[in-house]
């Protein structure tokens, strides 16, 4: 899934508000006027809501319509069954037409933030929390890569109802860095159970992410890393390390490292178009020695040419099983 898609449908009131004034600026305004716009825009949707529910007598449709505008104006709805309920809220869209009336100033400011804010989550930021409740029973902590974006589970408590189970999930950032001149970040997630009000244990884990030939990775790394710097160097292989030390020439394409040695081509007995591992492909490669040579291509990666000498092919440092990026 695409970031866009996500935000579309996770923000979606933020997100018409920040396509609506991007809209405007492509017509030839300049932000301030488009936010003006945009204000006016607002109060407008909630006249609409308010001519369209004086005509609908189902209560279901009326929900619906109710959670679609406080989408758009930023008012959390949560579950209700009554008709009571929804005067509440229509009191409280109500009150925030008022405030786009009397406050104008203010209410720019706020569709200001929100236009920055959307803005941000597209151009700059990585890690999203998803939307998933927790319980003491769910033990994910693992993040989703996508397209350009990662997907956390959320923060918080769960218990078991009746049971004196407990779990705390958590997420943060520890170091913010760059790979290949993008920004990358090490972050943890982890969750600590509790039975009766008493600690049970804790399961931790940090995680790199960042761009790679265009592509965004992520990878597990071990859990003592304090840096980007740190992690990406824990994941070189110690033989791939003792080469470059030596002087002698390596490449790399994703996860996989190849080093040149002195054997001759025609000493060697290879296969021919190999896959070496995830889509790595290998124009000629020997498994039992783990030796390269010819192009090495990868449908997300730029293509390597080793048919100046025969490479030992090596791979990150595996940290757990969870596969890393390739």
């Amino acid at each position: 899934m695409k970031k866009e898609d996500w935000i579309r449908e996770r923000y979606k009131g933020k997100w018409e508000i920040y396509d609506y004034v991007e809209k405007k600026k492509s017509e030839g305004m300049s932000e301030e006027q488009a936010i003006d716009e945009a204000v006016k825009s607002v109060k407008e949707k909630i006249d609409k809501f308010f001519d369209d529910v004086k005509n609908i007598q189902d209560f279901e449709k009326k929900k619906e319509l109710l959670k679609e505008i406080c989408k758009f104006v930023d008012i959390e709805v949560r579950k209700f069954a009554s008709e009571a309920t929804l005067r509440r809220y229509c009191a409280r869209l109500r009150k925030r037409k008022e405030e786009l009336q009397n406050e104008t100033q203010k209410e720019k400011e706020k569709i200001k933030n929100i236009y920055n804010d959307v803005r941000y989550m597209l151009h700059e930021k990585i890690l999203f929390e998803d939307d998933s409740e927790i319980t003491c029973y769910d033990d994910r902590i693992d993040p989703v890569l996508h397209d350009d974006f990662v997907l956390v589970p959320s923060e918080g408590a769960g218990d078991g109802g009746y049971s004196k189970r407990l779990a705390k999930r958590w997420w943060y950032v520890v170091d913010e860095g760059e790979i290949n001149g993008k920004k990358a970040l090490l972050f943890e997630t982890g969750i600590s159970s509790y039975y009766d009000g008493w600690w049970r244990g804790v399961t931790r884990r940090r995680w790199m992410v960042g761009w790679d030939d265009g592509h965004l990775f992520l990878t597990q790394v071990f859990s003592t890393c304090e840096s980007v710097q740190e992690a990406l160097q824990r994941l070189i292989p110690a033989d791939v390390k003792k080469a470059q030390a030596e002087g002698k020439k390596v490449l790399r394409q994703g996860d996989l490292w190849f080093v040149k040695t002195n054997r001759k081509i025609d000493s060697v007995d290879f296969e021919q178009n190999v896959e070496i591992r995830h889509n790595h492909v290998a124009e000629k490669f020997n498994r039992q020695l783990q030796l390269a040579t010819g192009r090495i291509t990868h449908p997300e990666h730029g293509e390597l040419d080793l048919s100046d000498g025969v490479y030992k092919v090596a791979r990150n440092v595996r940290v757990s099983r969870i596969r890393s990026y390739d």
